[in-house]
């Protein structure tokens, strides 16, 4: 007899080989596509990642918070403070922690303007329209929780979804369903798309030869339709 738990098992496998197959899609016929895709958000996080850290992480993280569905907001029937926003599903209140931490970027989003003056509906905007700033913010706040738990990914990537205090009432953290779930999509998925694509630590001019080639590919849709 099936028990709930192997129906979960079988449901999430499926999901991921689904996933993987729209991927492989996706990338073998990257001329013909515009970006904007799950994979090529994958590219965008491994590219950002890779200068950050963790770059499989958060792909992986990528997958699991909105499936690379850009403008995703999670818990969108709350006060605005408690969404979360975008590709990587950031809160406002990691955002600012970030901004904080990294006044450069504070400058580069908001110029001439203090943490305190930005809005949370500007954040919010940001977090949803500016994909990059997305990434990086995500990206610095999993490297600050990494730190912060000394190294255990575990620890880190359960503080992703709890928050570090959060954490804390986990007694183990590498058995934890979004630690699981996120473990998945880095081995099942990211791993060997990353393979099939050629991405690795060491090639630094991947994604921005795929993103001029579909800059290139759209350029040319748009000179056809005028």
């Amino acid at each position: 007899r099936t028990t709930l738990g192997q129906c979960g098992g079988i449901i999430m496998a499926i999901t991921v080989i689904f996933t993987f197959v729209l991927l492989q899609s996706t990338f073998a016929h990257a001329d013909q596509r515009s970006a904007h895709t799950p994979a090529y958000y994958l590219a965008k996080v491994f590219e950002i990642g890779k200068d950050i850290g963790h770059a499989e992480t958060l792909q992986a993280i990528l997958m699991q918070e909105s499936r690379g569905v850009k403008r995703a907001v999670g818990n969108p029937g709350a006060p605005l403070h408690m969404r979360s926003f975008g590709l990587m599903q950031v809160q406002l209140v990691a955002a600012r922690s970030i901004l904080t931490r990294h006044p450069t970027l504070l400058s580069e989003y908001f110029p001439n303007r203090s943490l305190k003056s930005v809005s949370n509906q500007e954040l919010a905007n940001l977090l949803l329209d500016n994909d990059d700033a997305n990434i990086i913010i995500a990206s610095h706040h999993f490297k600050l929780y990494y730190d912060l738990s000394h190294g255990n990914w575990a620890r880190a990537v359960a503080a992703y979804n709890v928050g570090i205090g959060g954490v804390k009432r986990i007694a183990n953290p590498a058995a934890f369903p979004y630690v699981k779930a996120v473990q998945r999509w880095k081995s099942n998925t990211v791993r060997p798309f990353n393979t099939l694509n050629g991405l690795s630590l060491t090639e630094e001019n991947w994604f921005q030869t795929m993103y001029q080639r579909l800059t290139q590919n759209n350029n040319n849709k748009g000179t056809k339709n005028g």
